[in-house]
């Protein structure tokens, strides 16, 4: 009848009524005191609880095994078991020695080879890869091989970057660098390593990691990889490194967002450099790219506008000028607008220039700068067509008015110069006495 209990109670197991299963076990061991099958029941009951995520539970089931049947085949599991709940409780130090007890009493065991990758993670979960190679080479069947070195040395380091603590990552990281240069996870290492030194500011570091991981085959890093670097050199003011990353980013981006940060990047700093035709094809480039924010829009026509003035094109630049009033109403518009009355200027079309000019101060009045320039700019309108004394109180507004110094200097010079070419009266002269 215990038997029949104890299949019952399995039976049910397999069906998937637990509950009915653990109540057929605790049946027995309450009704058959003297049964064979209680070493049975009671390992049952522990890997029940077990399946059923009750570690507390489970727990007194198993030492009761180890207590009460010393020579039961469920003692070397029991004691494993208990190991690996300790483990799930983060006792790793009552883990350690369950699990090594294992190990030394029953070597050679499935159990034991168990208890020995078990041993392996708390250590490395403790970042103590060293003790664990120490005492692995105590156990015979352990046969720590060279790649098994490099994988628990990186996972240690990985661990705790996982966990954001790049504080003990870092030298972790370094260590597995130090020690694995041409290791499995040396890309995986160099780029965490490098995203905890981006994280601190040390971007030197940092950037030197990126470029390691750039260095490499391709790999699932190499976007992220390139576009820090990227980053950090613009951020620098180093646009000939960062355009190379851009462009790099370019061909390794797989996101929209991140084409669109490479493209608007390499248009930036061909600008900077005075890279004027390739910073219009990046902004040709990023105009097709929909969805673009407002503000980008506006800043990559002016830029494209800029750099074929800059070619000589002024056909493509006024074009791209008017596009810019056309998508904004802060200082990109404001600068488009008075570089559109500069080619009016520049035409001869002094009265255009003149329209756009009032057009500039009614629409951007916010834009103080393009507003004062685009005054001063008037100022040379009011001359060409031969009103100086329109001209002086221009430029006398923004002297009075204006509050930043460079443009206020030029008006002095101006107004100075206006000043200085006008006529001055004949005094009257009065008869030599006779």
């Amino acid at each position: 009848s215990d038997y029949a209990l104890f299949q019952i109670a399995m039976a049910h197991g397999v069906s998937g009524d637990l509950a009915r299963k653990l109540s057929n076990l605790q049946k027995l061991l309450k009704d058959y005191k003297r049964s064979s099958y209680r070493d049975d029941a009671l390992y049952e009951l522990g890997i029940t609880n077990l399946v059923m995520n009750n570690d507390k539970a489970a727990l007194p089931h198993f030492q009761q095994i180890t207590r009460d049947f010393p020579k039961s085949i469920f003692v070397k599991r029991s004691i494993l078991k208990i190991g690996l709940i300790y483990f799930n409780q983060n006792q790793n130090e009552l883990a350690l020695s369950t699990l090594q007890k294992v190990v030394s009493d029953y070597p050679g065991t499935s159990e034991s080879k168990e208890a020995l990758a078990s041993i392996r993670s708390i250590y490395v979960e403790m970042n103590e890869v060293d003790n664990y190679l120490k005492y692995a080479k105590d156990v015979p069947f352990a046969d720590v091989s060279q790649a098994e070195k490099d994988s628990i040395t990186y996972i240690a380091a990985e661990n705790l970057y996982m966990k954001g603590n790049c504080e003990k990552a870092t030298p972790a990281f370094n260590n597995y660098i130090s020690e694995h240069k041409d290791g499995a996870f040396a890309i995986n290492a160099n780029f965490y390593r490098a995203e905890c030194d981006y994280k601190a500011g040390r971007d030197e570091l940092a950037l030197s990691g990126y470029n390691y991981v750039l260095q490499q085959p391709r790999s699932r890093f190499s976007e992220s990889a390139a576009l820090k670097a990227a980053r950090i050199s613009y951020a620098r003011a180093n646009y000939t490194l960062a355009v190379e990353h851009y462009i790099r980013l370019q061909e390794l981006a797989e996101s929209a967002s991140n084409i669109s940060e490479a493209l608007t990047g390499e248009m930036r700093c061909n600008y900077q450099l005075a890279n004027y035709g390739m910073a219009l094809q990046a902004a040709q480039k990023l105009l097709q790219i929909e969805n673009l924010p407002s503000s980008l829009v506006a800043e990559t026509h002016l830029t494209a506008a800029k750099s074929a003035l800059a070619l000589k094109n002024n056909t493509l630049a006024r074009r791209e000028f008017e596009a810019t009033v056309k998508v904004s109403q802060s200082d990109a518009g404001a600068e488009a607008k008075y570089n559109l009355a500069a080619l009016d200027f520049e035409n001869v079309d002094y009265s255009m220039a003149e329209k756009s000019l009032f057009a500039l101060s009614k629409d951007y009045a916010s834009s103080d700068y393009w507003v004062a320039k685009g005054f001063i700019l008037l100022s040379d309108v009011y001359m060409k067509k031969g009103n100086a004394f329109q001209a002086k109180q221009t430029l006398q507004s923004i002297i009075d008015n204006y509050q930043g110094e460079d443009l206020k200097t030029i008006a002095k010079t101006k107004l100075a110069a206006i000043i200085q070419a006008e006529p001055r009266p004949i005094d009257n002269i009065q008869p030599e006495n006779e």
